[in-house]
């Protein structure tokens, strides 16, 4: 059996354990719940509840931003260039929900961990906030889960989407702090421009 097939049958397996073995009135309405929790949409609308607490204000702009890159230019994007059928077509498969486009990676996964990642990010060096990151690690598995559970996607479409929004947040992290710095460079410089023209210093 080559590695391709190894991975298929795993796929298959787990996804038939979550899908059906998991199967009871309780977890349908359990994972429907976290579904609608990884839409990126909802994740953005929530995330605008940072904007009621000054300290937090300055966390909507990267979660935004990073919804945006791995809902859209990475997730959407990966569904038009890779071919693959969705797991909703098999036989036993029972979807809970309908669906637009191919099946890998998981939309809902990338912008669950997207987040996720970006709350770890910017608030692990804040004792009162830095339990964020971990809860929201939490609740983007159970996103994730959610998908396989409710017959919309392979396993592998939720690794791929883990690793899609995890990407996805460290490289908006890397712009937010490299314009930031950028921008703090600019202002000490004009500052001490300013400073020099009051003081009738030369220029070097």
């Amino acid at each position: 059996m080559s590695w391709r097939d190894q991975i298929f049958a795993w796929d298959e397996a787990t996804f038939r354990a979550i899908h059906l073995g998991w199967h009871s009135r309780g977890a349908d309405l359990f994972f429907e719940f976290f579904s609608w929790l990884g839409l990126g949409h909802v994740q953005g609308i929530l995330c605008l509840g940072f904007l009621f607490s000054p300290k937090t204000r300055r966390f909507v702009a990267p979660i935004i931003t990073t919804i945006l890159v791995s809902g859209l230019l990475i997730a959407q994007v990966a569904k038009q260039l890779i071919e693959r059928d969705r797991p909703s077509l098999l036989d036993y498969a029972v979807p809970q929900e309908p669906w637009k486009f191919d099946s890998f990676p998981s939309g809902h996964t990338s912008t669950s961990f997207a987040v996720a990642t970006m709350l770890w990010l910017i608030t692990y060096r804040d004792d009162r906030l830095k339990f964020l990151g971990p809860l929201t690690i939490v609740l983007a598995l159970l996103v994730g889960i959610s998908r396989i559970y409710r017959g919309v996607h392979w396993p592998t479409d939720v690794i791929g989407g883990m690793f899609a929004g995890v990407l996805s947040s460290l490289v908006v992290n890397w712009m937010f702090a490299h314009f930031a710095n950028r921008s703090k460079a600019s202002a000490s410089s004009a500052q001490n421009t300013q400073t020099r023209v009051e003081t009738g210093s030369p220029s070097v």
